[in-house]
C-alpha cells in the first residue's frame, strides 16, 4: 500500500508543478483550448492541401495509374493539345493574313475580329478532344470491352455539337466538306477490306483519279454559279473567285447576261472602265456594243485566246502567292514540327516548292476556265452563249488540279466538293426542286464526326501520315514524356 501511494505521489507531483505554473525542462507554454484546436484545423487543412496537391501531380505526371486517374490525364492533355492546335492554326493563319494585308493590319475591329474567331476555334477543338477522350473513357466504363466496337463512334457524335462554340451557325460548306472527308475515310476502309466492288478496275481507277474527276465536276458547278447565280455561293468565296478570276464584277455579270439570253447594256459601262483601267485602247473598246454575244470581246477585247490565257496564268500565280502562303507556313508548323528542328533547310525548300505548285493550279485553274470558255464559243462557228454551253466550258478547269500530287488533289476534291454541293442545294431551293431542311447542318457534323473518329480508332491506315500524327498528337496517344507534368503538351 506505500508503494502505491508513493507511486501515485511522483505520477501527481509533475502535473501539481504544472498547475502552479512551474515548466518542467523540454515542456512548452500551454496554449489556449480555442487557439489549440484552430492550429490543429489549419495543419489539417494544410496536409489535405499538400495531399490533393500531391495527388494531382501525381496524376498529371503518370505516376498514379489507376484508371480514373488515367483518364483525367487524358482529358487534360487532349484539352490543352486541343486549344495549343486550334490557336496555332486559326491565330496562325489570320496573323499571317493581316501581315499581307497592310490596308488592315492597323484596325482595331479587325484586329479584335481576328482574335476573337482565333480563341473561339481554340476553345471549340479544346472542347472537343477533352469532351470526346472523357465520353470514350465514361463508355468503356458503363459499358466495358463489349464497346470497342461502336463507343468511338457514339463518343465522336455526342462532342460534334461542340462546333457551335467556333460558330453558332455553321457553315453548310464546312458542314458538306466535313462529311466528304467522312466518305472518303469510309471508302478508303471498304477498300482495303478488299470488297468487289472496289477492287474492280473501274473501281480502281476511279479511286486512283477520282480527285481529278471531282475537280472537273465541281469546276462546271461553281463557276457556273459564279456567273450566273453568285447569291448560291458564300459571299467570301464569291469574292475568292473575283479575285482570282482576274477581272472586274463587270465581266463576269456581262457573261452572265449573255447565258441569260440578255445583252450586255447593263454591265457594258462597267466593263468599259475595268479593261480602260487596265490599258485598253479606246478603238478597242468601241467594238463591244449592247448587243454584243461574243464573250472574246468581253473577256480580253483586241487579244487572242492563248496570248491570254498565258498572260493570266504568270500574273494569276503572284494573285495566288498571298493565298498559299500562310496556308504552307501553319500547316508545316504543325505537321512538320519535328523535321523542322532537325533539317529546316530541306522542310522550307519542300514547303516553297509546295506554294509554288499550288499558286500555279490555282491560276491555271483560272486561265483554263476562260480559255475554254472562248474556244467553246468560237469554234467551229460561233456559239451562242447559254447555261449549257457555261457548264460545258468550265469542265476542263478541273484538269489543272493535275498539276498538284495526288495527296493534294484529294484535298483540293474534297474542299471544292463541300463549296459545289452547298451550290448545287442552293440552286435548287432558287428553282423550287427541293425544300430546306432544318438543322441539317448539325446533323450533317454530327454523323460525319462519329464517322471521322471510328475511322481514326479502328482504320487509322486510312488518314494520311500527316494528318494522323496530329490526331495522334491532339487525342493523346503519343507520349514523349512520361513521368513529366510537360507530357501534357509533349
Amino acid at each position: 500500500m506505500e508503494r502505491r501511494e508513493a507511486a501515485a505521489c511522483d505520477e501527481a507531483e509533475p502535473d501539481g508543478a504544472r498547475a502552479n505554473g512551474n515548466v518542467m525542462p523540454g515542456d512548452e507554454a500551454p496554449l489556449p483550448r480555442a487557439a489549440s484546436s484552430a492550429s490543429s484545423l489549419s495543419l489539417v487543412g494544410a496536409m489535405s492541401r499538400n495531399t490533393s496537391l500531391a495527388s494531382f501531380a501525381a496524376i498529371l505526371d503518370g505516376t498514379d495509374e489507376r484508371d480514373h486517374a488515367t483518364l483525367l490525364r487524358q482529358t487534360l492533355a487532349a484539352f490543352v493539345r486541343g486549344a495549343s492546335a486550334g490557336l496555332a492554326l486559326k491565330g496562325g493563319l489570320s496573323l499571317v493574313s493581316l501581315l499581307a494585308k497592310r490596308k488592315n493590319r492597323h484596325r482595331t475591329g479587325v484586329l479584335r475580329q481576328e482574335a476573337v474567331e482565333a480563341l473561339r476555334y481554340s476553345l471549340f477543338l479544346a472542347s472537343y478532344a477533352g469532351g470526346f477522350r472523357l465520353a470514350d473513357g465514361a463508355l468503356r466504363a458503363c459499358f466495358g470491352r463489349r464497346s470497342d466496337r461502336w463507343r468511338a463512334a457514339v463518343a465522336g457524335m455526342l462532342v460534334a455539337p461542340s462546333y457551335v462554340i467556333a460558330s453558332v451557325r455553321p457553315s453548310p460548306s464546312l458542314s458538306i466538306y466535313i462529311a466528304m472527308r467522312a466518305a472518303l475515310l469510309a471508302l478508303r476502309a471498304e477498300a482495303a477490306r478488299q470488297r468487289p466492288p472496289l477492287t474492280s478496275p473501274l473501281g480502281k481507277a476511279l479511286l486512283q483519279h477520282g480527285a481529278t474527276l471531282t475537280m472537273c465536276t465541281t469546276a462546271s458547278v461553281l463557276l457556273h454559279a459564279w456567273l450566273l447565280e453568285p447569291s448560291t455561293l458564300d459571299s467570301g468565296y464569291v469574292k475568292f473567285l473575283d479575285l482570282h478570276g482576274g477581272k472586274g464584277r463587270g465581266v463576269v455579270d456581262a457573261i452572265g447576261e449573255m447565258a441569260r439570253g440578255n445583252g450586255v447594256q447593263h454591265a457594258l459601262p462597267a466593263v468599259r472602265a475595268w479593261h480602260a483601267a487596265n490599258g485598253t485602247s479606246a478603238e478597242t473598246l468601241a467594238a463591244i456594243t449592247e448587243g454584243c454575244c461574243d464573250p472574246c470581246a468581253v473577256v480580253h477585247p483586241g487579244e487572242h485566246h492563248v496570248l491570254h490565257a498565258l498572260r493570266f496564268a504568270f500574273r494569276g500565280v503572284l494573285r495566288a502567292l498571298p493565298v498559299y502562303i500562310p496556308v504552307y507556313l501553319v500547316s508545316t508548323g504543325m505537321v512538320q514540327r519535328a523535321n523542322l528542328l532537325r533539317n529546316p533547310r530541306h522542310v522550307m525548300e519542300r514547303a516553297s516548292l509546295g506554294v509554288l505548285r499550288s499558286s500555279a493550279f490555282l491560276s491555271t485553274y483560272c486561265a483554263l476556265a476562260w480559255l475554254s470558255c472562248c474556244t467553246v464559243h468560237s469554234a467551229p462557228h460561233k456559239r451562242k452563249v447559254t447555261r449549257r454551253t457555261v457548264l460545258l466550258c468550265t469542265f476542263p478547269a478541273g484538269l489543272a488540279a493535275l498539276i498538284e500530287k495526288p495527296s493534294r488533289r484529294t484535298e483540293l476534291a474534297l474542299f471544292c466538293s463541300g463549296h459545289a454541293l452547298h451550290a448545287a442545294a442552293r440552286l435548287a431551293l432558287l428553282w423550287g426542286w427541293a425544300r430546306p431542311v432544318p438543322r441539317a447542318n448539325l446533323l450533317l457534323l454530327t454523323a460525319s464526326s462519329g464517322i471521322i473518329m471510328d475511322a481514326y480508332v479502328h482504320s487509322p491506315h486510312t488518314f494520311r501520315s500527316s494528318f494522323r500524327s496530329v490526331f495522334d498528337w491532339i487525342f493523346g496517344y503519343t507520349w514523349r514524356r512520361r513521368g513529366s507534368i510537360q507530357s501534357l503538351l509533349y
